[in-house]
């Protein structure tokens, strides 16, 4: 390399580490940001007052410390490697020969405008809706004005589920912790996650982590591309589907035994709620959100559950089916391996119980295969 190219490669390195000294702020102001932020974080300064004995407003709880998390934790690599993929995939080829078109799982497709009944949604939306307590929705609305988003995110330590969006160079600034022997790394890892990110936001580590980045980013989703019959759908699908006369979830003491503690009705209110704010274009129904997540545990938990629970109903539906042609392996074969006998057989069951359905479990040994689909 010349002179001359060392030189212009330094002086870009030693700008990116200069806009890293700078942005030190945003990680001990994570509010910084001024872009979406702004709107998220519009609400009055709200003096603290004590919440009634309403239980909306107990809900809705300003000190949430039990969510409190004060490092980023970096995920374990994959102990798969690249020769073990290379192999399923010569497998799966193989083994695709042996299946029908209906042997495949047909992934669920969640653009309802298309083939959703229109007039069954509304009726089932009707039906919630008459059974909401006007007086009970009115103190829930009052206790979500109360919150503060500034609050929870200027803390010394992090108190948020979710955290507000953040730029690029705090991402990499804080799984590096600031080293200046180390700039030329922080540099190519900006460079790279520019091609794929624009922000980020830190999710509570509490070993739910994953299952709440999932929900949260399609609730948001739907909020941001204003999709409102989706969003209706996503409420009535919670409401029929948490329910203890569920056989999936009767079926399993250990599914029924959470899901009736539960706050079925406080959750299907506050979702009900930011249907109707995107309806009539009321609220900052970004905004509420995040606060739902940030200061209703029992929203939070029901959400988390809920995602874990979908996935389960997914695994049940599809376990003797194979993805596609081209990757001709069951869900099974995507289990950790003290789920799978020496046999082959699949141990769902335990599966079930001891990771998927049980609370503050990290999903760090379900293996995910990324697989090209076209």
């Amino acid at each position: 390399m010349d002179n001359k190219n060392s030189s212009e490669i330094n002086a870009m390195i030693n700008e990116t580490i200069s806009k890293l000294k700078d942005n030190n702020e945003i990680i001990n102001n994570v509010n910084n940001d001024n872009s979406l932020d702004e709107e998220i974080l519009k609400n009055e300064d709200i003096k603290k007052t004590e919440s009634n004995s309403s239980k909306y407003e107990k809900a809705f709880d300003e000190n949430n410390s039990s969510s409190s998390s004060k490092d980023v934790r970096i995920k374990n690599k994959s102990s798969i490697s690249k020769n073990d993929f290379e192999n399923d995939k010569f497998i799966s080829k193989q083994n695709s020969q042996n299946f029908a078109k209906e042997d495949f799982i047909k992934p669920k497709d969640w653009n309802y405008t298309n083939d959703i009944n229109i007039f069954e949604l509304e009726q089932k939306y009707q039906e919630i809706q008459n059974s909401i307590n006007l007086t009970e929705y009115n103190s829930l609305q009052n206790s979500i004005k109360k919150c503060n988003l500034d609050y929870i995110f200027k803390q010394d330590t992090l108190t948020s589920n979710i955290g507000p969006i953040s730029t690029l160079e705090s991402l990499v600034e804080s799984n590096f912790v600031y080293d200046v022997t180390r700039k030329e790394d922080m540099y190519i890892h900006i460079l790279m996650l520019e091609k794929y990110l624009y922000r980020w936001r830190l999710i509570n580590g509490d070993g739910n982590c994953f299952y709440r980045a999932i929900i949260f980013s399609f609730l948001e989703n739907i909020i941001i591309t204003n999709n409102i019959l989706l969003f209706r759908e996503f409420l009535i699908l919670f409401k029929e589907k948490i329910n203890v006369n569920n056989k999936n979830i009767s079926s399993k003491p250990y599914i029924k035994n959470y899901v009736q503690k539960i706050d079925k009705n406080l959750i299907i209110q506050i979702l009900f709620h930011l249907c109707e704010c995107m309806d009539n274009k009321s609220g900052n129904v970004y905004e509420i959100l995040v606060k739902s997540f940030n200061f209703c545990p029992p929203f939070d938990l029901g959400m988390i559950y809920f995602t874990r629970y979908l996935i389960y109903e997914f695994i049940l539906e599809n376990a003797d089916k194979v993805y596609n042609p081209d990757f001709a392996l069951k869900i099974g074969n995507l289990l950790p391996d003290e789920y799978i006998t020496p046999k082959g057989d699949f141990l769902y069951e335990q599966f079930f119980e001891q990771q998927l359905l049980k609370m503050n479990t990290d999903a760090e040994k379900i293996n995910i295969y990324l697989t090209l689909l076209f």
